[in-house]
């Protein structure tokens, strides 16, 4: 049984992250729940190392729940994994004592490069556009242009800088018609960013995302130049192997899918529960 309440070691959340980058997210989200039903009234008391273990740990559980609704056929399994993760974003990200050393944090455990402030508001976003394909709510999409260019403006980590751009620019692509040359653009950034750093999940992860939109829009000299990409993180870290093929098997259930939530879903539901809290 899990302990609850305690911090991850550092040896289990790197752990947990590769057992999320290779598709095994339930088993990931496990062996970091603990750091969500950590105290944190006392965050602003603990050793840095502390304070990085219980935020890397809750993105992970942030992330990793977010992916479970987005992937699940049920509605109510949805529902569920939605709540997970909203719990994990009130109770650890806007806690007042987090909000208040977040932002001095830059680094993870290991010294790499890791701006926990604009990741957070990032995973928020990711929250709220699967909420809003949920429940078909076109006015949550608004909302989450305003939040990127904010987390845009904030951000100094390259990474985290390039990486908002691009999903900023995915959006205006998909649902407003914005021009491809522009999505390609912050894609090679963001790619580049990360590939500098060796962050080979987010490239592939990235990459795979750009070329399966590339494909569908025949952009094919583009899709091929995202896949070279995909295989050379697969090179450097093989956990990121089986990326493509998850966001492609995503890609072509979404429709169907999100028609099979609205299908037996109650038409008269209240998901207003699920909202992130105004802050």
């Amino acid at each position: 049984m899990i302990e609850q309440g305690y911090i991850p070691a550092e040896s289990d959340i790197f752990s947990a992250e590769r057992q999320r980058t290779s598709g095994r997210t339930q088993d990931a989200v496990e062996i970091v729940k603990p750091a969500v039903e950590y105290p944190y009234d006392n965050f602003a008391s603990l050793a840095l190392s502390e304070k990085q273990r219980l935020l890397m740990a809750s993105r992970i559980f942030v992330v990793g729940e977010n992916s479970l609704a987005r992937r699940s056929w049920n509605p109510s399994s949805v529902v569920d994994h939605l709540r997970e993760a909203r719990r994990g974003i009130v109770d650890v990200y806007r806690n007042p004592q987090v909000k208040a050393e977040v932002g001095n944090i830059s680094s993870d455990t290991r010294g790499n490069p890791y701006e926990f402030i604009t990741e957070m508001s990032r995973d928020e976003i990711s929250y709220t556009l699967t909420l809003a394909t949920f429940t078909g709510n076109t006015k949550l999409l608004d909302s989450l242009v305003d939040k990127l260019g904010e987390v845009i403006v904030k951000a100094e980590e390259p990474t985290a800088k390039t990486l908002a751009i691009f999903e900023q620019e995915r959006l205006f692509h998909s649902h407003y018609n914005e021009q491809f040359s522009h999505f390609k653009d912050a894609y090679e950034e963001a790619a580049e960013a990360s590939s500098e750093i060796g962050r080979w999940e987010r490239v592939s992860t990235i990459s795979s995302k750009f070329f399966i939109d590339a494909i569908k829009e025949s952009h094919l000299i583009s899709a091929m130049g995202a896949f070279r990409r995909i295989i050379s993180a697969g090179i450097h870290d093989s956990s990121t192997a089986t990326i493509l093929y998850r966001e492609v098997s995503k890609a072509l259930t979404q429709g169907a899918r999100v028609a099979y939530w609205r299908s037996i879903a109650s038409g008269d539901a209240d998901y207003s529960g699920l909202h992130l809290p105004r802050e």
